[in-house]
């Protein structure tokens, strides 16, 4: 096979991807089949984009954010709604001090989306997330991951 001709997906692109099934793993989680334009499939957990109403032939556009060493390729759907460095109104829900991966403790202000799920805002600064008593803010969004969305503050 000469590789010259392979075509490769590349990190930082957005593709369109087809729906072409849905399959279950030991009955308990469920995941979408996509196909890339190159014809592979790759796999994405169906539970997080419940929402996003997609259904078997659907077209759904993916921002690729990384290709392990293994190959496997970690791709985002866009957000039917939210789209990185747009500003968009959210309502407040509540404050928290959640755990990051690393394990540190952080500074949390919890906010809605219309779809229902809750959107993060990061505070670094101390009086402002202790202070914070605002219903509604209007926000740029900053990242979207596993269609949970992080938003900035101006404080």
């Amino acid at each position: 096979m000469n590789l010259n001709f392979m075509q490769f997906i590349e990190v930082n692109k957005t593709y369109e991807f087809e729906l072409i099934d849905e399959i279950d793993f030991f009955s308990s989680e469920k995941y979408y089949i996509l196909s890339d334009p190159f014809k592979r499939k790759h796999l994405l957990n169906s539970k997080l984009y419940q929402k996003y109403n997609y259904n078997i032939g659907s077209k759904i556009n993916c921002h690729v954010d990384k290709i392990n060493c293994q190959g496997r390729v970690y791709i985002e759907p866009e957000h039917p709604i939210y789209k990185v460095g747009n500003f968009y109104d959210f309502n407040f829900l509540r404050k928290d001090t959640i755990r990051n991966k690393r394990g540190d403790l952080k500074n949390v202000l919890i906010f809605e989306d219309l779809l229902g799920n809750e959107v993060y805002s990061y505070v670094t600064v101390l009086d402002f997330f202790n202070n914070f008593k605002t219903l509604k803010v209007n926000a740029k969004v900053i990242k979207i991951k596993k269609a949970k969305i992080y938003i900035e503050l101006s404080n």
